[in-house]
């Protein structure tokens, strides 16, 4: 006999407890059963909780990676920025040492310095 037949004929003996249900009929798990079904659904819960942590984690880790990928963008438009700034910070030094250069050849503005008029206070008159 095929193992499939031997399903079948327990399956319609009259009389007999179907599924997991016991020999004795009474429709009571057997204790063995209910230890390895306790056991199953601890294990499931804790792949449950597991599952949770991990995709918290992953979250966590997605997010900390999106913020960073929008500050290398800031980064990277602040060091695109910098020759320009640079180069005008350098003409604006060269600018200043040409004037200062300028204005040290040039002869400085000749100061004459005129006397006061002396002017001679007459005495009271009285």
């Amino acid at each position: 006999m095929p193992p499939h037949d031997n399903v079948r004929q327990f399956e319609q003996r009259p009389g007999q407890a179907s599924g997991l249900e016991g020999g004795s009929g009474d429709g009571q798990i057997p204790s063995d059963m209910s230890e390895r079904v306790a056991r199953l659904e601890a294990a499931v819960k804790g792949l449950r909780d597991g599952i949770n942590i991990v995709l918290a984690v992953v979250g966590v880790v997605v997010l900390i990676l999106l913020y960073a990928i929008t500050r290398i963008d800031t980064v990277n438009d602040r060091v695109n920025a910098l020759p320009n700034q640079i180069s005008a910070d350098l003409r604006d030094i060269v600018k200043m040492i040409a004037e200062t250069s300028t204005a040290a050849k040039q002869q400085p503005p000749q100061v004459i310095l005129v006397p006061e008029p002396s002017v001679q206070q007459q005495p009271p008159k009285r």
